[in-house]
């Protein structure tokens, strides 16, 4: 049964269902992913098995080459907040700031940082893939448009430490 939350209706988050704590499923359509995000899913959802998600060293580098220049790489912080311990080089450009080794809190409090944070911690909180597509969005008298995959990441299966934040921009 899919359950959709009000928050998430207002952020034009695609439903997802909630994962059983007694089942290692990820109950996530990935059918709704472009094909880029559905591959890094694909990867992320064989690396954790039958566990909840993946642990961070679960991955080559050499696997993750074809996303590296849109993939985020963001350590969970126990204060609550999020450390891009890898920042993608196409935000990077896009934004034209480096954030590898920057603080969340640390950022300008623009939309486009509060909407990656309200992604975030919903990843975080429900333990489970978030996707959130900002297709033709207007904000500040420009167009953005881009799909965000979030994936978590940890050691066992209570604690989530780091974030995979694979991005898909559009060109428009």
């Amino acid at each position: 049964m899919v359950t959709l939350r009000r928050r998430e209706r207002h952020l034009n988050l695609r439903p997802t269902l909630k994962l059983s704590s007694s089942s290692a499923k990820v109950m996530f359509d990935p059918s709704i992913l472009p094909p880029s995000q559905r591959k890094f899913f694909d990867l992320w959802n064989g690396k954790r098995a039958r566990r909840r998600f993946p642990a961070r060293g679960d991955f080559l580098f050499e696997e993750l080459a074809p996303w590296l220049e849109r993939l985020h790489l963001i350590e969970v912080l126990p204060d609550g907040d999020f450390l891009f311990r890898v920042f993608a080089t196409r935000s990077a450009i896009r934004l034209d700031q480096e954030n590898t080794g920057r603080r969340m809190s640390e950022m300008p409090k623009t939309w486009i940082v509060t909407d990656a944070m309200t992604d975030y911690r919903h990843a975080v909180a429900a333990a489970e893939p978030v996707f959130a597509d900002r297709s033709r969005r207007h904000e500040d008298s420009r167009l953005y448009s881009w799909k965000r995959l979030v994936l978590p990441l940890g050691r066992d299966e209570t604690a989530i430490d780091h974030l995979f934040v694979c991005l898909e921009y559009d060109f428009i």
